[in-house]
């Protein structure tokens, strides 16, 4: 298997944990009266993921040199920004006893 097919599904395989992973695995607080800051997280994190989605599939697909480094350029600045989002940006809840807050929150 070539290297260009193998960056683009290590894309589409992040773009989906980075996507799904607030739904699913990493579980953020539930919706309710107040609006939490892990909530927009996540929802951020989804549109990141999907963006990170579309440049695997753009690397896959896509022979041009100049291209797929400009593609690179943008998954890895769509990364940075996934991490910085929950960190720094948007953050998540102050207590720590919240679901986002845990890694594994058994319910």
């Amino acid at each position: 298997m070539k290297s260009k097919y193998l960056s683009g599904i290590a894309f589409i395989i992040l773009g989906l944990l980075l996507a799904f992973g607030p739904l699913t695995i990493f579980p953020v607080c539930k919706a309710g009266m107040m609006v939490m800051p892990c909530q927009h997280t996540a929802k951020t994190e989804l549109v990141l993921g999907i963006f990170v989605i579309v440049v695997g599939i753009l690397l896959s697909i896509i022979k041009e040199v100049r291209f797929r480094l400009w593609l690179n350029i943008a998954g890895v600045l769509l990364g940075i920004l996934a991490v910085l989002f929950p960190n720094a940006i948007t953050g998540v809840c102050s207590k720590s006893n919240m679901a986002c807050r845990m890694l594994l929150c058994l319910r």
